[in-house]
């Protein structure tokens, strides 16, 4: 059974005292929750949430820990879809964190809507492992170590023919290859912003871009559940479930990461 380790942990930040001023009360705030209960636990939980808020936008949108107690903020405080959305947003900085993996899975396991991930989306992740379990920093250090032993093996081989320095520049060459591919997806991610989670308790999906559209989905969707943004008209947005089926949202139900 897994345990919600739900605990703020003070970030250093070279930013000054108000970001540590702001963290500090976050955390007081946050831990006055965990001894509260009913209502009192959820307006505490909600105000960490809101100067953490503060935080992220300010300085901690590339700190993972920031996102990390943002998320269990929200998630003490009952906001599942913002849980959801801070903890993939730590994710991608803290891979292989404990307490987030532990954390998330509770998350979505309390999610009303059960969409399980489509064929294609496992075939995916289990083709291309290495970009899930690994962080973006460990992927770039192994890319550059890759890119770098390439050249000098190329080097070496220039001045003196040599096997072993040719084996190496081909193992070099496909390392820098497939991880600088990882590394260019993060980027071109990053860039689109493509992927999002909703953040409302109840919306209606729809098989158009409006409300006089039938719905998608019978009782609609709800808080936690993951998407990938495909088109914009009007402000709905065309998305795409886990699951591989598609329906239209209102853009204000949703947030993109």
């Amino acid at each position: 059974m897994i345990v919600l380790a739900l605990v703020l942990s003070l970030v250093a930040s070279p930013a000054g005292s108000d970001v540590t001023t702001m963290l500090a009360r976050a955390d007081s705030t946050y831990h006055q929750a965990l001894a509260s209960e009913g209502m009192d636990r959820t307006i505490l939980a909600q105000r960490a949430a809101a100067v953490l808020e503060q935080v992220a936008a300010s300085e901690g949108r590339w700190n993972g820990h920031v996102l990390y107690n943002l998320g269990t903020a929200y998630h003490l405080g009952g906001d599942l879809g913002r849980a959801v959305l801070n903890y993939r947003k730590a994710q991608r900085l803290l891979r292989g964190f404990p307490d987030l993996e532990s954390n998330l899975e509770v998350a979505l396991a309390q999610r009303r809507d059960k969409i399980e991930p489509g064929q294609r989306e496992e075939i995916v992740r289990a083709l291309f492992f290495w970009h899930h379990l690994l962080s973006p920093t460990a992927r770039r250090w192994i890319f550059a170590g890759g890119f770098l032993l390439l050249w000098l093996m190329l080097t070496l081989n220039v001045f003196r023919r040599n096997g072993v320095a040719t084996a190496l520049a081909v193992l070099a060459a496909v390392i820098a290859v497939v991880f600088g591919l990882s590394v260019g997806s993060d980027f071109m991610a990053s860039a689109r912003k493509n992927h999002g989670v909703i953040v409302t308790r109840e919306v209606g999906a729809k098989t158009g871009p409006g409300a006089s559209y039938a719905a998608a989905y019978e009782g609609g969707l709800h808080a936690g559940t993951e998407l990938r943004t495909l088109d914009q008209e009007e402000g709905w947005c065309r998305v795409r479930l886990i699951d591989g089926s598609e329906c239209w949202l209102p853009e204000d139900s949703f947030e993109r990461y």
